[in-house]
């Protein structure tokens, strides 16, 4: 596979969903590969118009999700292997995630912050305080009730998806108090239900406690 932008496995380890580009043709296709691991045989291929930047699978197996430099984000049935939802963005989307329980998606573009889907429905449920930063990072909690979204400007946020409340925001230190340049948050993981990890382009991991409700 040429130009491969993102690899996601399904969580029982059977299934491997990536993002890459075909330049065999006379013009490239973008395309996305749900391929069976052990046998390698190609199970579904969805595709976009631009490069597809970010894809992620729903933990209960139902959904796919993909997101384009052609504004678009889309969620594909993994039962079916249809098209179920378009949702069009008014720049490129970096970003794309499934709630464990496949019942939310989330969507990021730069220019218009993190929206929050109903996969049931297509509805838009959220739109988080209409933030205008591109999310490096993010994750869902594991009852799909809180996500984190993590920055390139040195910052990391807790959000509630119901309320839409921000919960808490945290600042990831520097490995030295000289640099200037912002720390990138690349990574987030809910070790459990109280506490969150981090880690950033600056290769420092933290451990954030998760205030009670």
């Amino acid at each position: 596979m040429d130009d491969i932008r993102d690899i996601k496995l399904s969580s029982d380890g059977e299934y491997a969903l990536v993002s890459s580009r075909d330049k065999s043709g006379e013009y490239p296709l973008y395309r996305i590969v749900y391929f069976h691991l052990r046998t390698g045989g190609i199970k579904y291929g969805f595709y976009h118009d631009d490069i597809i930047s970010s894809v992620a699978l729903s933990a209960d197996g139902r959904y796919a999700i993909s997101g384009s430099d052609d504004t678009k984000a889309r969620l594909w049935d993994l039962k079916t292997g249809e098209l179920k939802f378009t949702w069009p963005h008014f720049s490129k989307v970096a970003k794309v995630l499934l709630s464990p329980d496949g019942q939310y998606a989330m969507t990021n573009s730069a220019s218009e912050g993190i929206y929050i889907w109903d996969t049931d429905t297509g509805k838009q449920i959220r739109r988080l305080n209409k933030i205008r930063a591109t999310v490096a990072s993010a994750e869902f909690s594991a009852n799909s009730e809180q996500i984190a979204t993590g920055y390139s400007r040195e910052e990391i946020i807790l959000w509630d998806i119901k309320s839409g409340a921000k919960l808490m925001t945290w600042k990831p230190k520097r490995r030295y108090i000289w640099q200037s340049s912002l720390a990138n948050v690349t990574t987030l993981a809910f070790k459990d239900k109280n506490t969150l990890i981090s880690e950033t382009s600056r290769g420092i991991m933290q451990f954030w406690a998760i205030p009670e409700k």
